[in-house]
């Protein structure tokens, strides 16, 4: 799903996949796993955004992102 509010877009992405243990995907014991939320988690923070990700093996994953609008960014 995608919703704007007045100073805010938001974005919230559910499966009822086979989930995975979201403490463990961003643990970096796992070197092979996990990168590719923590790369979505860092640049939501660089955009002044919160990041929440809810996962239990076995029922499925529920990301939710909601990102501030109208703000300068600075990228160097």
């Amino acid at each position: 799903r995608l919703s704007f509010k007045k100073a805010s877009v938001r974005v919230n992405i559910q499966d009822d996949g086979q989930g995975f243990n979201s403490d463990e995907a961003f643990s970096f014991r796992r070197s092979n796993t996990g990168f590719g939320l923590m790369s979505m988690q860092e640049r939501v923070e660089l955009l002044s955004g919160s990041f929440c990700i809810s996962s239990k093996t076995g029922c499925g994953t529920e990301i939710d992102v909601e990102i501030p609008l109208g703000q300068e960014v600075d990228c160097e």
